[in-house]
C-alpha cells in the first residue's frame, strides 16, 4: 500500500491506496493558523509535525493496513529553516504576507530588470510567493536568524525530512515560482550563488527517488516530496496521450498545459503565467487565478445576505433561464473580486465591494458569481493556449464537483471537450504514483465524465 500526505494551505490529507490506486483509508484536519512575529497569520508548523507523526504511526501499525511507500505533496514557495541541529528557526511564513518594497526596489536594481528575471525565472513578481525573495528577505532583514540557517528546506521536503531525517532538494518545488530556477539554462539562478544562499539547499534529489527508512519499528520506503501542482499532473501525463489542459482547482486554480512549448512572454507573466516543472524537470506553461479563495469568500457573503448557509448552493440545480438571464445581466451586477487584486489574467483589478442588494434570490446572485469566476477562468486558460490549443481540458480539485460550475465551463468553451475526473484525490494519486512512474506495471483509476453543456 502507497501512503500520501498531501498538505493544502486550508486542508490537510492523509490518504492510503492500495495496488490498484484505490483509496482504503483517509484521515484528514484543519488546523487554526498562528500569529508570525508581526502578527501576519501563517500555518501552524508544530501542530502540522504533531498530527504528521501521529496519524502515521496510527496508520502503520493499523491491522487492516500494509503501507510500504510514503510519499509528500504540499503547497510550494513556503521554506522551512533549520540549523545546524535541525531546528526550526522561523514560522513557516504565510507566503501572502506583504513584502517590504524597499527590498523590492534593492533587489531589482542588482538582479533585473524585473521583466528580464521573471522571464529568466518564469516567475512573475509575487512576493513572498516567490520563495527566493523571501530568503533574500531573511538575509537583509534577520540576518541574525539567516546567518544560523544551515538548510532552507521547501516544505513537501521539510515533512519527508521531518520523517526520514534526509534533507534534499527536488525539482518541481524550486522551479515552482520560487525566482531560483533559471528555466533556459536549467539551473539555479545566478543571482543565489551571489547572494551565498545557494549554500543552504541540499543536493538535488530525482523526484521519484526514494529511500528506505524505519518509522515507529516498521521499514518503508520514503518519497522526497513533490509541489501540490506538479503531482496533480502526474495522472494525467501517465494516462491520456493526447495534448491536454489541466484545471486543477482549490484555494488557486492551476491550469496547466504541458505540451506549450513556446517561451513565456513578458505580457503573458504580466497576467499571471507562469511555468512550473514536471517531475522530470520540463516546463508547464501555467495560469493562476485565486479562483477558491473568491469563490468562498463571496459565497459567505450572498449566504448572510439571504440569511441562509453556504451548503446551500451544493443542491442547487441547473436552470437554463437564471444561466440565461446572468450572462445576459446588466453590467452592474457583474462580480467585483474581493481577493484578486494584482492576481489572474486582470493584474490591474482592483479589489471591490461587490453590491448584492439588486439580486432577489440566493440563486441569481450565486449563479452570477459562477459565471463571472468561469469568465475569468476562460480567460486564465487561453494564455496557456499558445498557437495549437488542445482541444480537451479535464477538471479535477473542489470545482470538479461543482456541477454548474463544470457546465458553464461547457458553455464557454463550446469547441473543446471538458471532462470531470471521477477520482477526486488526483493530487495525493501523483506524489504516490511518482516514485513508480517508471514501473509500467503500475494500476491506477483514472476515469472521466464528459461535461454536457
Amino acid at each position: 500500500m502507497f501512503a500520501v500526505f498531501d498538505i493544502g494551505k486550508t486542508n490537510k490529507k492523509f490518504l492510503v491506496f492500495d495496488e490498484n490506486g484505490e483509496v482504503v483509508y483517509e484521515q484528514s484536519a484543519r488546523f487554526e493558523e498562528v500569529p508570525d512575529e508581526d502578527g501576519f497569520l501563517s500555518d501552524d508548523l508544530l501542530q502540522l509535525r504533531q498530527w504528521v507523526k501521529e496519524t502515521l504511526e496510527k496508520a502503520l501499525n493499523h491491522k487492516d493496513l500494509s503501507i510500504d511507500e510514503v510519499n509528500v505533496s504540499a503547497y510550494g514557495a513556503s521554506f522551512v529553516h533549520i540549523d545546524r541541529q535541525n531546528q526550526v528557526l522561523t514560522p513557516l511564513y504565510n507566503y501572502l504576507k506583504p513584502f517590504p518594497e524597499t527590498l523590492k526596489s534593492r533587489f531589482f536594481e542588482k538582479y533585473g530588470p524585473q521583466p528580464t528575471f521573471s522571464t529568466q525565472t518564469a516567475s512573475p513578481y509575487l512576493g513572498m510567493l516567490n520563495s527566493g525573495l523571501q530568503l533574500f528577505w531573511l538575509k537583509y532583514q534577520q540576518p541574525g536568524i539567516f546567518s544560523r540557517i544551515h538548510h532552507s528546506l521547501h516544505l513537501p521536503q521539510y515533512i519527508s525530512f521531518f520523517l526520514g531525517g534526509k534533507p534534499v532538494n527536488e525539482i518541481t518545488s524550486t522551479g515552482c515560482h520560487t525566482g531560483l530556477w533559471d528555466f533556459s539554462g536549467k539551473k539555479i539562478h545566478h543571482w543565489v550563488g551571489e547572494e551565498k544562499i545557494a549554500s543552504l539547499f541540499p543536493p538535488f534529489c530525482p523526484s521519484h527517488q526514494s529511500s528506505e527508512i524505519i518509522f515507529s519499528g516498521r521499514k518503508i520506503a520514503l518519497g522526497p516530496g513533490i509541489h501540490d501542482s506538479s503531482a496533480a499532473l502526474v495522472p494525467y501525463l501517465l494516462k491520456i496521450p493526447r495534448h491536454f489542459i489541466l484545471l486543477s482547482t482549490g484555494t488557486w486554480s492551476i491550469a496547466m498545459n504541458p505540451f506549450n512549448k513556446e517561451p513565456l512572454t513578458e505580457e503573458e507573466l504580466r497576467r499571471d503565467v507562469l511555468s512550473y516543472l514536471t517531475y522530470s524537470g520540463n516546463p508547464v506553461k501555467s495560469a493562476r487565478l485565486f479562483l477558491g479563495n473568491e469563490h468562498d469568500h463571496q459565497l459567505a457573503r450572498i449566504a448572510d445576505h439571504f440569511d441562509t448557509t453556504a451548503d446551500f448552493s451544493r443542491v442547487l440545480a441547473w436552470k437554463e433561464e437564471i444561466f440565461q438571464a446572468v450572462r445576459a445581466g446588466k453590467a452592474d451586477h457583474h462580480l467585483k473580486p474581493a481577493t484578486m487584486e494584482g492576481t489572474g489574467p486582470d493584474p490591474q483589478l482592483k479589489n471591490g465591494d461587490w453590491d448584492l442588494s439588486s439580486f432577489f434570490s440566493f440563486e441569481m446572485a450565486y449563479y452570477q458569481l459562477l459565471w463571472d469566476l468561469v469568465t475569468l477562468q476562460a480567460e486564465a486558460i487561453q494564455l496557456t493556449d499558445g498557437s495549437n490549443p488542445p482541444g480537451e481540458i479535464y477538471i479535477d480539485g473542489g470545482f470538479a464537483k461543482n456541477s454548474l460550475f463544470t457546465r458553464m465551463m461547457a458553455r464557454v468553451f463550446p469547441e473543446r471537450k471538458i471532462y470531470v475526473a471521477e477520482m477526486g484525490q488526483a493530487t495525493a494519486l501523483g506524489a504516490s504514483l511518482v516514485i513508480r512512474a517508471d514501473d509500467p506495471e503500475v494500476r491506477f483509476p483514472l476515469t472521466f465524465r464528459k461535461v454536457e453543456a
